[in-house]
């Protein structure tokens, strides 16, 4: 995903990036929020990282992972305060993610 303007990210969608279980994005105060394209009953793994135009930067990220939704923050240098995202402008800049869940089948 990467920062759109001071209102929204969005998800890297082309011929080499296809994102894949996920609704919407929101911007926060404090944090983005991923939306997931499902319902988890369990989470296995997500990671989250930035590319090497954040880390030039020193943006650092983490995730707060739900069965529903994510929450990533961002933090500036050696800060524990997260950054506001719609501060975040760095032209081509990308934040990854990627998660393992168990998501139930549907009822029949």
């Amino acid at each position: 995903m990467r920062w759109v303007n001071r209102a929204s990210w969005g998800l890297i969608d082309n011929t080499t990036h296809t994102p894949y279980g996920v609704s919407r994005v929101e911007v926060r105060k404090d944090r983005v929020r991923i939306h997931f394209a499902f319902k988890a009953s369990q989470v296995r793994d997500f990671t989250v990282g930035v590319d090497e135009g954040y880390a030039s930067a020193n943006v650092r990220v983490g995730a707060s992972v739900g069965l529903s939704y994510t929450d990533v923050f961002f933090y500036m240098g050696s800060s524990s305060k997260p950054v506001n995202p719609a501060q975040l402008s760095r032209a081509g800049a990308n934040v990854w993610f990627s998660g393992s869940f168990i998501v139930p089948p549907p009822a029949s």
